[in-house]
């Protein structure tokens, strides 16, 4: 199998993706809050844990996150969380909502 991106991607040789969008404030962007179903986040997101409930945002799991904040000076940084689990004695971990909740808190207007 190949295949190859259109320019100006046409030189990538690493990316990295991932989702879903926790939030948006910017109005270009519709507001946007996370939607797990409009972006197929239901039903089939691995890896299975023991509980098997990826999808509805009950599990309590490592996460990583990464948003856009605003500094002091007004210009934006990139703002990354990362958030340790499955310890039940020092680390629970936390759900999708809880961790675009954490990066609201970090003061990020996109995550």
């Amino acid at each position: 199998l190949s295949y190859a991106l259109p320019p100006p991607y046409n030189n990538v040789e690493n990316a990295m993706a991932g989702g879903p969008m926790f939030f948006s404030d910017h109005p270009d962007n519709g507001c946007h809050s996370m939607d797990l179903p409009s972006e197929d986040f239901r039903g089939s997101a691995p890896p299975v844990t023991f509980s098997q409930d990826e999808t509805h945002d009950h599990n309590l799991l490592p996460r990583m996150g990464v948003g856009i904040a605003k500094n002091e000076s007004g210009d934006e940084e990139l703002v990354c969380v990362a958030v340790d689990g499955r310890n039940l004695d020092r680390a629970l971990g936390l759900t999708l909502q809880g961790t675009s909740v954490l990066l609201r808190c970090l003061g990020c207007k996109r995550a």
